[in-house]
């Protein structure tokens, strides 16, 4: 009986918090993982677990901006090099910010949007192009209570 094929999911902002959960939990249960981080080397502060997930089992990390279509299409290259395809997109990158609407630099709001909105805009044009020309594929955005729950001081977020 022919083994099935290891699922190939790509999750931006993985080194930390929920995204490193999510990549670690789906790398122990056997799914090639690739995650995303601003910087390589900001994989020298992630979690004890996760840099020895990265050694037993098929978890990888590739420098990924989500504001940056270079380093979209560049890891878009190296993962499809490896892989040959994604299965899962799950959209987990972002940050927030604290303060008042009226004192939060527009600078400020501006970069929340492109990381939250334009960011998983950018890697579904990205990827779903693929998934729809092979007929299989998910895409899971992670957002956050904040859509549905008003959180003083977070009105940008």
């Amino acid at each position: 009986m022919k083994q099935p094929e290891k699922r190939t999911v790509l999750i931006t902002g993985a080194s930390t918090g929920i995204g490193a959960a999510i990549a670690l939990r789906l790398a122990r249960e056997g799914y090639r993982v690739f995650g995303t981080t601003r910087r390589l080397k900001n994989l020298e502060n992630a979690p004890n677990e996760l840099k020895a997930a990265m050694n037993e089992c098929f978890l990888r990390f590739v420098e990924l901006d989500v504001t940056d279509p270079a380093t979209i299409a560049a890891a878009l290259d190296r993962i499809y090099a490896e892989a040959g395809q994604i299965d899962v997109l799950i959209n987990n990158a972002g940050w927030g910010t604290f303060g008042s609407v009226e004192e939060l630099p527009i600078e400020t709001a501006r970069a929340l949007f492109e990381v939250l909105v334009f960011g998983p805009l950018r890697m579904i044009g990205a990827v779903v192009p693929r998934m729809r020309e092979r007929r299989h594929g998910m895409v899971i955005n992670i957002t956050s209570i904040a859509a549905r729950a008003v959180i003083p001081f977070q009105a940008h977020y």
